[in-house]
């Protein structure tokens, strides 16, 4: 009867020792959320970018299809015609050779700079000296397109240029040329003047995507005696099987932004040798023809799309690693490191040559670098600030302290519209039709140049009256700056710990407490990535301001530089020394959050568990 008696007080004991492990409140372990409780909670995170997104950058991108099918002079009634826009224009010759232009340019952007970041990731990951060459690779993308057209206008300047006084020391001078006035050359010119500024990109993509292979891996094929071609052929090419689709993409979708490029330097020309599409559309829109710009523009729609779909596709693959047998090889380490170590520098050396003439140029007191019979070493005694005081006269205190705060503005909106964005699409949104459509739909925005958008982007802000004010500015730069953030920050979600947010839910913690406490805390790398490039892309921004503001009271840095660099006559000192004050703000930015940005990377691009 004892015994009897004792086993319900053991029973007893034991569910008191359970509640107080887990106690019995219904909401300690929830059920599974309802789809439709799923389904709003996702609407209320997504539907705040979504629509900014859709207002300022798609509604014009659907817009620009439809008045392609109309003659329109932009201010007068609409005329249905037809499909007769784009049969004018490939009846002309002239657009037959910018849709050559055009396509030439997009493979060549997508190809070459993915191919040689991915060799100076080799090299960095190989080299002594990581983090400083990678900055000084990456901080000619930070630059202001109106400063890299200025820069490049002297290194191609055929009397006293870098490149024609290089030639010409090393018995080259055959070979110097009118780089951007040959017809020939031009188009060739302004590709290396953009490939200088975008590799430093592509070399970050790759330096993070090796950083997030498993270094097991590594250690696994050394021990089984593995070579570097081994090693590079089954570990690092499966590795970066994703990101490699992923910098095909960036870098198409930079080679599409050349419009400020080609616009400040060549204007299309000599002849129509640089003529592109961004450049067609604008000049055919702006010059009484909108309905044919609007048909051009078409062009660079339909290349947006392949974009699209190709970086969908990489999306929703991913090759994991699978090691083969090793074959023995040679080391070598340390001989190679200095190798790479010579290499990498000796071409950041090269690509810092630009940037440091124009410092040079900043300080000289006045003397004309690119009219000049010879370039000459330059006297350190005569250096001296008054450059600066001129292009500070001239406006650039207030175009820093208004594209300042349009930046930080901009970097601030974008991360308070894209986080909850992409928390939804990486949890919330559990319909794969549903997912890969919004993604999509962005990969579509973020592929599409400011030409593309600006014939009824500018009536929408006509409508809307934010015309010369600093909201006009401001929502269109919102809305292309969203895409990447949601797509950056959506990637790192999906690579977190999925047993984490798991562990929370059952917690009983809401999606927004998830996002606050758990997914936000480690995603913090990625949004210093994000912030990055929301402030960088607002700060060098040039078409918009240029049309938004009508009467010329909103002018930023770029505007600004963009009134020292004419045609036939350039201010070449101050827009030397406003240039470096332009990227004073930039660079700080990068230099206090590239590691968490370096971090940011390699997670977002790590496969998802």
């Amino acid at each position: 009867m004892a015994s009897t008696a004792e086993a319900p007080r053991a029973s007893t004991a034991s569910t008191d020792l359970r509640a107080d492990i887990i106690p019995s409140s219904p909401h300690t372990v929830p059920p599974t959320p309802q789809p439709r409780r799923r389904a709003l909670d996702a609407g209320f995170y997504l539907t705040p970018a979504l629509l900014v997104y859709s207002l300022f950058l798609l509604w014009p991108l659907v817009q620009v299809v439809w008045l392609s099918f109309h003659q329109w002079n932009g201010y007068g009634r609409q005329i249905w015609i037809g499909s007769e826009n784009f049969t004018t224009l490939l009846a002309d010759p002239v657009f037959r050779t910018t849709l050559g232009h055009s396509g030439l340019w997009e493979l060549s952007g997508a190809l070459v700079p993915s191919g040689l970041g991915l060799a100076l990731a080799l090299g960095l990951r190989r080299a002594h000296v990581r983090h400083g060459a990678l900055i000084a690779l990456f901080v000619p993308a930070l630059l202001p397109a109106t400063v890299i057209a200025a820069l490049w206008v002297l290194v191609y300047s055929p009397l006293s240029g870098l490149l024609n006084t290089g030639l010409r020391w090393s018995g080259l001078g055959a070979l110097a040329s009118d780089w951007l006035g040959d017809p020939h050359l031009a188009l060739g010119a302004l590709f290396v003047a953009w490939l200088w500024s975008a590799i430093g990109v592509g070399t970050v993509l790759f330096w993070s995507a090796l950083g997030a292979i498993d270094q097991e891996y590594y250690l696994l094929a050394r021990a089984e005696g593995a070579g570097p071609f081994w090693r590079f052929r089954h570990v690092t090419v499966p590795g970066l099987s994703r990101m490699g689709g992923v910098a095909l993409v960036v870098n198409a979708a930079l080679a599409a932004q050349v419009f400020d490029l080609v616009f400040v330097t060549t204007g299309g020309g000599p002849g129509y040798a640089t003529m592109l599409l961004p450049i067609d559309t604008y000049g055919r829109a702006f010059g009484g023809f909108t309905g044919q710009g609007a048909a051009a523009a078409c062009f660079q729609v339909a290349f947006g799309f392949v974009l699209a779909g190709v970086a969908l596709l990489i999306s929703r693959t991913g090759a994991p690693l699978q090691l083969g047998e090793p074959t023995s090889g040679a080391e070598g380490r340390a001989q190679g490191r200095i190798m790479w170590s010579a290499v990498v520098w000796g071409v950041v050396g090269v690509l810092l040559l630009p940037e440091l003439w124009l410092l040079i140029a900043a300080v000289e007191p006045g003397r004309d670098f690119a009219l000049s019979g010879g370039w000459q070493i330059p006297d350190l005694q005569s250096w001296t600030g008054g450059n600066f005081s001129a292009a500070w006269n001239a406006g650039m205190g207030q175009a820093m302290v208004t594209s300042l705060l349009l930046a930080l503005g901009v970097l601030a909106v974008t991360l308070l519209l894209s986080t909850p964005a992409a928390f939804a699409l990486a949890y919330l949104v559990r319909v794969p039709a549903w997912r890969f459509g919004i993604l999509g739909v962005l990969i579509l925005g973020l592929v599409q140049p400011m030409p593309v958008l600006i014939i009824p982007l500018f009536t929408l802000l006509h409508d809307f009256g934010l015309l010369n004010t600093i909201w006009g500015i401001a929502f269109p730069e919102i809305a292309q700056a969203l895409p990447f953030g949601v797509l950056l920050l959506w990637a790192a979600f999906r690579a977190q710990p999925v047993e984490i947010l798991q562990a929370a839910e059952v917690d009983g913690a809401s999606p927004f407490q998830r996002l606050l406490r758990v997914a936000l805390p480690l995603a913090r790398p990625t949004i210093a990535a994000v912030a990055i490039w929301a402030f960088v892309s607002s700060w060098n921004q040039y078409l918009l301001p240029t049309v938004v503001s009508q009467d010329g009271s909103l002018q930023t840095v770029p505007t600004l530089l963009g009134t020292f660099l004419g045609r036939y006559n350039t201010a070449y000192g101050p827009l030397a020394a406003g240039s470096a004050l332009a990227i004073v703000p930039t660079l700080a930015l990068v230099l206090a959050l590239r590691l968490p940005a370096g971090l940011g990377l390699q997670r977002a691009f790590r496969a998802p568990r």
